[in-house]
C-alpha cells in the first residue's frame, strides 16, 4: 500500500468522504438544537395550528400537517433533518427557528424530498412574527445536504435593516470526484405583517472543494473560499457586498522512482467581486454561484 500524501488526505476529510459523517453531523445538529430551541413543540403549534403529532415518528419526534412531516428536534440515530434554532444577537428578543418541512412519503436519510420553512419568532410569546418557505431546501440526492446553521454576523445590508443568513453544506457522494460545498442565503424582516420576510441572497456558494483522483494518490483539485464585507456603496436602497474570493488549484502525484505522493500548488488567486442590490435580491456573478 502506497503512503497516502497527507495533504490530500486532510483535503478529503474535509469534504466529509469518510462513512457516516452525514449521521454525525446530522446528530449533532440535533443535539445542539434541541438545547436552542425551547418548547420546541409549543413553537410548532402556535406556528401550525393544524398539525397533529406523527403516530410513526420514525426514530425522531415529528408533526404531519397535511402529506407534510414537520421534523421537531431530538436525538435521532438517522440522518434525518431536524429543527434548530439560534437567538438573533441583533434582536435578542427574537428567535431564529428553521423548520424542515419533509414529503411524509419520502425517505430522511437518502434522496430527500422537503421545503424549509424560517420563522422569526418572539421569545417571550413563542408566537411567530415573520416567516417565509424556501422551496425544496432540504431536498437532496447525490450532492448530500449534511448540515445547516444560522449565521448571525454583522450583515447590515441597509439603514436600519441587518439580514441574518442560513448556511448549508454539501458533499458528494463519488470518492474519485470528491465535492463539497457551502452556500449562503440571507434574509432581512419586512417593516410588517406576518409573512413579510424576504431572502435577499440566494444561490451564493461562500466556499467550494472539488477534484478527481485514483483514490490513492494522482488527481487535480481545486478550492475557494470567500469573505464578505458590506460597503458605503449601495443601489436600490441596500449596500453592495464586496466578496474576496481566496481560489487554490493543485495536483498530486507520485515523486519519480518511488512510492511517496507530493502535492504540487499550481496556482493561487484572489479576486474581488460585487453583489449588487437589484430591487429584488442580491446578483450573484457566475464566478460565485453554487452548482
Amino acid at each position: 500500500m502506497k503512503p497516502p500524501l497527507k495533504r490530500t488526505c486532510q483535503w478529503l476529510s474535509a469534504l466529509g468522504l469518510a462513512i457516516g459523517l452525514g449521521s454525525l453531523s446530522a446528530t449533532a445538529q440535533a443535539q445542539s438544537s434541541e438545547a436552542d430551541c425551547p418548547q420546541a413543540e409549543t413553537m410548532l403549534q402556535n406556528a401550525y395550528p393544524g398539525a397533529r403529532p406523527d403516530p410513526k415518528p420514525d426514530g425522531l419526534p415529528s408533526y404531519l400537517l397535511g402529506k407534510k412531516r414537520l421534523m421537531l428536534t431530538g436525538h435521532g440515530g438517522n440522518d434525518a433533518p431536524v429543527m434548530f434554532c439560534k437567538v438573533w444577537p441583533a434582536h435578542d428578543n427574537l428567535l431564529l427557528v428553521a423548520v424542515p418541512r419533509m414529503d411524509a412519503d419520502s425517505p430522511l436519510n437518502s434522496d430527500r424530498v422537503g421545503d424549509l420553512d424560517i420563522l422569526v419568532v418572539d421569545r417571550k410569546s413563542l408566537k411567530v412574527q415573520q416567516r417565509l418557505t424556501v422551496p425544496e431546501a432540504m431536498s437532496d440526492d447525490a450532492i448530500r445536504l449534511v448540515s445547516m446553521s444560522f449565521d448571525t454576523a454583522r450583515y447590515v445590508v441597509a439603514p436600519g435593516v441587518q439580514a441574518f443568513g442560513l448556511r448549508a453544506s454539501y458533499n458528494g457522494s463519488s470518492q474519485p470526484n470528491p465535492f463539497n460545498q457551502t452556500t449562503l442565503r440571507l434574509f432581512v424582516m419586512g417593516n410588517g405583517g406576518s409573512d413579510t420576510l424576504r431572502m435577499v441572497l440566494d444561490g451564493f456558494s461562500a466556499s467550494n472543494m472539488h477534484g478527481e483522483w485514483d483514490t490513492d494518490c494522482k488527481g487535480e483539485f481545486s478550492t475557494y473560499k470567500t469573505v464578505l464585507a458590506m460597503t458605503n456603496d449601495g443601489h436600490n436602497g441596500f449596500f453592495d457586498i464586496r466578496v474576496t474570493k481566496n481560489a487554490e488549484d493543485s495536483k498530486a502525484d507520485y515523486v519519480p522512482n518511488g512510492s511517496d505522493c507530493k502535492e504540487t500548488i499550481l496556482k493561487r488567486e484572489k479576486t474581488q467581486h460585487t453583489l449588487v442590490y437589484n430591487g429584488k435580491e442580491y446578483v450573484v456573478p457566475d464566478a460565485l454561484k453554487d452548482m
